[in-house]
């Protein structure tokens, strides 16, 4: 069966998990990337079994630039012909001061929150315009709309996100391209996340305000069916988001460090 097909960067768990899973109940193949290659495995049998689609995988690092370039080569050999979506999940966070925190592991992170996606969405757009109607899917962050101390190279990273995706929406429609972009930035959400940041004071908050991965997973695939350019999941993050707009960048600014940089302390 000559399915459509979805490439999913992050998927052996979390939200890139419940991303993968919500895109099997609509009947899309996929390949799934990750670096762990026993956590894939592992997903992508769960997943052809429950919903009898076709799972394949590769375990690759995105912060290395010629496992990029194999991942594309990959897609344009095998693919081409079925690839429809586009999700860009992969990411993760450091969390401490921008100067005590190493500056190689903080170029790496780049690599995997903004370099990957670029890369990735630049070298397969003219496949999914061809494939269309197609779909560009962009994890960004709630802390994409502000400052945010002790994680700041992250948040810079999403707000890159951001910016990116809805430039790309506005290009695909000007240019009459059938490819549509969605950028969603979730806020606190029950993943591994935390551990990943080494953020472990802050995971008591995390959890009690948090999202599921599958929640936001509806969500965000559900925007992406519906055009949307960007879509911010939960109440209280639409409300944060919001403030971070129109509220003097210094009081959002101090009110996020109240947070980050008194946990910190406490570490």
């Amino acid at each position: 069966m000559n399915r459509p097909l979805a490439l999913v960067t992050g998927a052996s768990k979390g939200i890139g998990q419940a991303l993968a899973q919500e895109l099997a109940k609509h009947g899309y193949d996929l390949f799934l990337v990750a670096r762990n290659p026993e956590e894939l495995a592992l997903v992508s049998q769960s997943l052809s079994s429950s919903y009898s689609v076709q799972a394949e995988w590769m375990a690759i690092d995105l912060s290395v630039a010629d496992q990029q370039k194999h991942l594309i080569e990959q897609v344009q050999n095998r693919f081409s012909e079925r690839l429809r979506i586009l999700v860009n999940n992969a990411g993760y966070g450091l969390w401490g001061w921008f100067h005590e925190l190493n500056v190689e592991e903080q170029l790496r992170m780049l690599h995997v929150n903004v370099h990957a996606p670029l890369v990735l969405t630049h070298a397969l757009l003219p496949i999914l315009a061809r494939n269309g109607p197609s779909y560009v899917l962009n994890i960004s962050s709630s802390t994409a709309y502000q400052a945010l101390p002790t994680m700041t190279v992250y948040a810079a990273s999403k707000s890159f996100m951001v910016q990116f995706s809805r430039g790309l929406h506005h290009e695909c429609r000007r240019l009459g391209l059938p490819v549509s972009v969605t950028c969603v930035s979730p806020g606190s959400t029950r993943t591994h996340f935390i551990d990943r940041a080494r953020m472990e004071p802050l995971r008591q908050m995390a959890d009690r305000f948090g999202m599921d991965p599958e929640q936001v997973a509806r969500i965000a695939i559900g925007a992406m069916f519906r055009g949307k350019a960007e879509v911010v999941p939960g109440a209280l993050n639409k409300a944060g988001a919001a403030l971070a707009r129109y509220l003097p960048k210094a009081w959002v600014e101090k009110a996020a460090a109240n947070i980050y940089v008194s946990k910190l302390n406490k570490d």
